[in-house]
């Protein structure tokens, strides 16, 4: 199985939330209830260490999703902003997941903003944190003051 976590950068750079991606036996992907809440100034070796612990914790897990509210996302409710809508406009969201099932390799992409048809991506070894973390931080960058 692909792993595969998020990383959700406040626009400011003042935080970051990164969650475990699981995957229901619908084959449908779903965040898993306890993010990793990073407080700025953001350091690449502690972003790039927190992504891979998330991505290192992805299963298969049985979830119905068809009661869930938006409120209930796990990511937005870390984050502390006060609704959905302020969430989306305030972080920049970006993928983080294995390129193939060995994992060896991510595939980083980003979007200025939710719905976006402009994406950023990068690759980069997963074995080390602080590589990891530096091309987090670059998609972040390169998303961070576009919109779209």
């Amino acid at each position: 199985m692909k792993n595969s976590a998020r990383v959700f950068i406040a626009r400011s750079g003042g935080a970051a939330v990164v969650v475990t991606m699981h995957v229901n036996d619908d084959g449908i992907w779903h965040e898993d209830g306890t993010p990793i809440v990073l407080q700025g100034p953001l350091i690449a070796e502690a972003l790039g260490t927190a992504a891979a612990s998330a991505m290192k914790q992805t299963a298969r897990r049985t979830k119905n999703l068809r009661d869930t509210k938006a409120s209930d996302w796990s990511a937005y409710r870390a984050s502390g902003e006060r609704s959905v809508r302020q969430f989306e406009r305030q972080f920049v969201a970006i993928e983080v997941e294995g390129a193939n099932e060995a994992n060896l390799v991510a595939v980083v992409t980003g979007s200025p903003e939710k719905d976006s048809e402009l994406r950023v991506t990068r690759t980069v070894s997963t074995a080390f944190p602080n590589e990891l973390g530096e091309c987090i931080l670059r998609v972040y960058e390169a998303c961070r003051d576009r919109r779209v």
